[in-house]
């Protein structure tokens, strides 16, 4: 499903659509059965949406090959208080250790086409866990060229 509209003027738009002077542009979301957005925008990338339970340190989001994973947006919650972060693949810390009270988390997320983090291209987004405890939630990306 996508919504799309076309109009003349601003009482003819779907109120996604936005009017400046005689220019008119569009937002699109193209959505799935779920109703998740698997399009946004003139983006031109398939937005994708993985859950995770990890009680140890382990992938969150699997490699691509070739491609670097984009995060635009996160949900994590724990159950005891740990610490994590996420690692680019088996190496890399993308950001620091953030100590999370038990059953507490956060959410973060921003608009494509801009993103929180990236991997490099073709690693895995790893969660690292400090701590005995479980950290779930939701990753939402889109896995892009290497450039």
């Amino acid at each position: 499903m996508a919504k799309i509209g076309i109009g003349k003027s601003g009482s003819d738009l779907d109120p996604s659509i936005k009017q400046r002077g005689t220019e008119v542009t569009q937002v699109v979301e193209v959505v799935d059965s779920s109703g998740n957005i698997v399009e946004f925008g003139n983006f031109g990338k398939t937005l994708k949406t993985v859950s995770f339970s990890l009680s140890a340190t382990g992938t969150a989001v699997s490699a691509v090959s070739g491609k670097k994973l984009k995060v635009y947006a996160v949900k994590l919650v724990v159950s005891a208080a740990i610490s994590v972060n996420f690692r680019d693949g088996t190496s890399s810390n993308i950001e620091g250790a953030q100590a999370i009270a038990a059953n507490s988390g956060y959410i973060e997320t921003i608009n494509p086409p801009a993103f929180l983090f990236a991997t490099t291209a073709g690693s895995s987004l790893d969660l690292v866990i400090s701590g005995s405890g479980t950290a779930a939630g939701r990753i939402s990306y889109w896995d892009d060229d290497a450039s």
